[in-house]
């Protein structure tokens, strides 16, 4: 990221982090930029990282991702939606289109109703969860969910379900 404080158009205020942009200083627009000036500013900052005063670009490295990344446990994510067979099938599949070795995990909620999502292996038993079990996993970089034939996941077949997959870059 490059270094900012010594820049022409940048001026000196405690209030932004390594100097904010100079009205009339620059050839960009303060109202258009100045919010994604500063967010990268504060990434950096949060992630405990030093401008290296070089362009982020494929020869000098990114540093604003590697921010990002040391932000988020150095993981990504990647959320899926879609909905589970409508009847007692051996199991809904979903390509994540990340290598299995990558996924660390997998998270998946299904939508029972507006007001309520079921995790896997929830809702045996009576209430707003009830007949809402199902199991879920991940093989070959694909996300199972797959239903009960026992009637314990009737609540849920044909709904949607949302999984959240956290994965190494």
């Amino acid at each position: 990221m490059k270094e900012l404080s010594n820049a022409q158009g940048i001026g000196n205020d405690a209030n932004y982090l390594n100097g904010n942009l100079e009205t009339n200083a620059t050839n960009i627009s303060i109202t258009v930029n100045q919010d994604i000036v500063q967010f990268f500013q504060k990434l950096m900052a949060m992630a405990g990282l030093t401008a290296n005063d070089n362009f982020d670009n494929e020869t000098n490295g990114y540093q604003t991702i590697t921010a990002l990344l040391s932000l988020s446990g150095g993981l990504l994510t990647k959320v899926i939606t879609g909905t589970i067979a409508a009847g007692d099938t051996f199991a809904t599949t979903v390509d994540t289109e990340i290598e299995h070795a990558k996924i660390k995990s997998v998270e998946v909620l299904c939508d029972v109703s507006a007001t309520f999502a079921a995790p896997p292996h929830y809702g045996v038993g009576s209430g707003n969860f009830a007949n809402t079990a199902f199991q879920a996993g991940v093989s070959n970089g694909f996300i199972y969910i797959r239903a009960y034939t026992d009637g314990t996941s009737v609540n849920i077949l044909g709904k949607p379900f949302t999984a959240i997959i956290r994965y190494e870059p």
